[in-house]
């Protein structure tokens, strides 16, 4: 069981660091230099003499020589022909073609099955919201997905159903690594343990963020507090907006 999590942790690693990479560095054209991710160095303006500045090192935690040795990483994921909840860090053309995440996930796929020697596909679901294909996968024992993407608002029902593993579990994983988001960590934690991630290795959650609208003239009827400054000093939650809600009962 520990080589399967050192696998699914290498690749996971690779795909991650990788992915924000690939995505920065499509814009290029093709005949520049596209730096090293793992060699990069934050300094100040050309000729300052910044002591203080630090070389930023992206670096997979993974074993030196691992090897997948042509094992296949199965990957469930989004269906693609959706409305905006579609695939896009998996799916692409199978080539270079100028579309900047297609150009991306090509790049980083390719570079990931290299390096890990290792066969990565990916499986469409028929719905973002109600993943039954994994969920059948798991329950009856077949194991066919590595990872899946599924849909955080209802990822819950999985854990109760004990179909997830908690991410923790997986020792070989650093989720403490830049390129996870340490937001969603620490707001899906329940105690110690949590069950999704995210971060650079995907997109979706952020071309598709969502927003809160308000009424600023109702904010000074009702002498209420402005939640732009609420959230500025840290009092805006999800009970102070219940609150403010419930002072104005209007229809």
């Amino acid at each position: 069981m520990t080589s399967v999590w050192i696998k699914v942790a290498a690749i996971l690693c690779m795909l991650a660091m990788l992915m924000s990479t690939a995505v920065a560095c499509a814009d290029q054209n093709d005949e520049d230099p596209i730096e090293d991710p793992t060699n990069q160095e934050q300094t100040g303006d050309e000729g300052s003499e910044d002591k203080d500045s630090e070389e930023i090192v992206y670096k997979a935690n993974i074993p030196e020589g691992y090897s997948c040795n042509g094992d296949t990483f199965t990957v469930y994921t989004y269906p693609h022909d959706v409305f905006v909840w579609k695939e896009y860090e998996w799916k692409n053309s199978g080539d270079i073609t100028g579309d900047r995440i297609n150009d991306a996930v090509f790049r980083r796929t390719a570079q990931v099955e290299e390096e890990l020697q290792v066969d990565i596909e990916y499986f469409c679901g028929a719905s973002y919201s109600n993943p039954t294909d994994f969920i059948n996968t798991v329950t009856t024992g077949e194991d066919a997905f590595d990872i899946a993407n599924i849909n955080m608002r209802s990822h819950i029902s999985q854990v109760t159903q004990g179909l997830l593993t908690s991410i923790p579990d997986m020792d070989a994983l650093d989720y403490e690594a830049a390129w996870w988001d340490q937001n969603v960590r620490r707001d899906l934690a329940i105690y110690d343990k949590f069950f999704c991630l995210t971060g650079d290795i995907g997109t979706m959650y952020k071309r598709s963020i969502g927003t809160i609208l308000f009424n600023k003239q109702m904010i000074s009827e009702y002498s209420l507090d402005m939640p732009y400054e609420m959230a500025l000093d840290g009092s805006w939650t999800i009970e102070s907006m219940i609150e403010m809600m419930e002072d104005v009962p209007l229809d």
